[in-house]
């Protein structure tokens, strides 16, 4: 199977963010939480892709959501 790196846009609602955490426990090398506990991207591919995907699911308020960049987003 030919290795194909996947590329994700990711969209962060900061008004819907309420800070549990979520984010940076499955993908800390990408979230982190500002000075407001609200997440920000540290690192748009300090993750694979799989976690920063489980990372969004995780988010219980749907802050994060993600869009496949080879789908011309």
């Amino acid at each position: 199977m030919p290795d194909q790196q996947e590329h994700l846009i990711v969209h962060i609602d900061r008004d819907l963010c309420m800070g549990s955490g979520m984010c940076t426990m499955y993908a800390p090398n990408t979230f982190a939480q500002d000075d407001e506990n609200k997440v920000i991207m540290t690192a748009p591919e300090g993750d694979p892709v799989e976690q920063v995907r489980i990372a969004a699911e995780a988010c219980p308020t749907g802050a994060l959501s993600l869009a496949d960049s080879d789908k011309g987003v």
